[in-house]
């Protein structure tokens, strides 16, 4: 299967209120069955805490995936201070579903510097 798994993260989910390079990703999603996007609970939780009401607005988009807090994200978190950052780097590692892993769609680069993960920089500043 040839589909692009992308995930987005906490800032990407924020910035779908503005940023003109988030709501392209997810109109193409939209548009193409071969593009994936998810939002990881954790993820999409803090993004809620930012601006109240925009869970329910991503639940509300067709192309967007909300991926639960499983057993083995649970595991991932141990230790951590935040839960959207590791859940999403998480849900970005090779899984059954998604065999050769997804990538993290960010507007933050640089809070991802050092962590294993492949990155869609989505920064308008860039």
């Amino acid at each position: 299967m040839n589909d692009l798994h992308i995930v987005l993260d906490t800032g990407a989910l924020v910035s779908l209120r503005g940023n003109p390079l988030v709501s392209r990703l997810v109109y193409q999603a939209t548009s193409s069955p071969g593009t994936r996007l998810y939002a990881p609970a954790c993820a999409l939780v803090e993004a809620d805490r930012t601006y109240p009401g925009l869970a329910e607005h991503v639940a509300q988009l067709p192309a967007v995936d909300i991926l639960p807090l499983d057993l083995s994200a649970v595991l991932s978190l141990s230790g951590t201070d935040g839960w959207g950052l590791p859940h999403t780097q998480h849900v970005a590692q090779p899984s059954e579903e998604r065999p050769h892993g997804a990538v993290v769609a960010t507007v933050s680069p640089a809070d991802w510097k050092g962590r294993p993960v492949r990155l869609l920089s989505l920064a308008s500043d860039e």
